[in-house]
């Protein structure tokens, strides 16, 4: 399947997303800038000062061609107080997108540092179930008392003869 056909199959959902997504695309068949020429008209193209852009080498990932090197910042990190142009995507028009956009929008990956490491995260589990396995194992159980069914009567309650008059 090729980029084309996968970015329709993938975003299909969202015709805003399916834009960005497409114009994501347009990059693949080209070289990375070499001159410093070609680098400032990259930067212009992609709305970047000349001298924060940087390529991603052929070496490095798949050919981007002359795509920047944009800080991955997940959607769950951007203000949903600014007045977005798009603002399920937490996007402006014409801002370039990282390479691995759709990974980072609000409902998928976060980029956002970890409050604690997954040792200390079993940590703390392990220690909320040891007190409550300790409070189980110090509290006395009681027994529930209960009285007898209560029924109208003895003998049968209930039977598939029909009633005799």
């Amino acid at each position: 399947m090729d980029n084309y056909a996968q970015a329709k199959f993938d975003v299909s959902f969202n015709p805003r997303i399916y834009f960005f997504y497409n114009e994501y695309l347009t990059f693949s068949d080209k070289e990375p800038p070499k001159t410093e020429a070609e680098k400032i008209a990259a930067a212009k193209k992609y709305g970047i000062l000349p001298e924060e852009y940087e390529a991603f080498s052929p070496d490095e990932h798949f050919n981007y061609g002359d795509y920047p090197k944009i800080q991955t910042i997940g959607g769950d990190q951007r203000s949903g107080q600014v007045d977005w142009d798009f603002p399920e995507l937490k996007r402006n028009f014409g801002e370039p997108l990282d390479i691995e956009f759709l990974n980072y929008m609000e409902n998928r990956i976060s980029t956002e540092e970890r409050p604690f490491t997954c040792y200390e995260s079993l940590l703390h589990f392990l220690g909320i179930m040891a007190f409550f396995w300790a409070l189980y194992l110090l509290i006395p159980t009681s027994a529930h008392p209960h009285t007898k069914k209560q029924l109208p009567a003895d003998g049968v309650h209930y039977t598939f003869e029909p009633k005799e008059d």
